[in-house]
């Protein structure tokens, strides 16, 4: 039997190691999936992306540095399946472009 699989938001992870206003719907989904053994899928940039916003909350202070080791740490306990694809490249530019939007890193989900 195949494991479920899902393609996880980097915001979902994110508030459910550090405090944000959807920390506890985050936390209820991960420890969902994490029961059910789900295949966590995610782009190669995704590790840079949720590590980024840990840092950033450090930096401005809204987490203290011990509170971002311990995110950090608890993240890299994570089993993530990084998928990388060089057509999604083009496909995030192209996606970017088509909406309007200012950054291609979104685009790669």
């Amino acid at each position: 039997m195949r494991k479920p699989s899902v393609c996880v938001d980097a915001n979902i992870v994110i508030n459910a190691l550090i405090a944000g206003p959807f920390s506890n719907q985050a936390t209820i989904l991960m420890a969902r999936w994490s029961q059910a053994k789900t295949r966590f899928l995610v782009p190669s940039i995704f590790d840079y992306e949720v590590v980024s916003a840990f840092r950033r909350a450090v930096h401005l202070k809204q987490i203290s540095k011990s509170v971002g080791e311990e995110a950090y740490q608890r993240y890299r306990r994570i089993r993530f399946s990084r998928q990388h694809n060089s057509r999604v490249l083009h496909l995030s530019w192209e996606m970017a472009n088509r909406f309007d939007r200012s950054r291609i890193y979104d685009a790669s989900y």
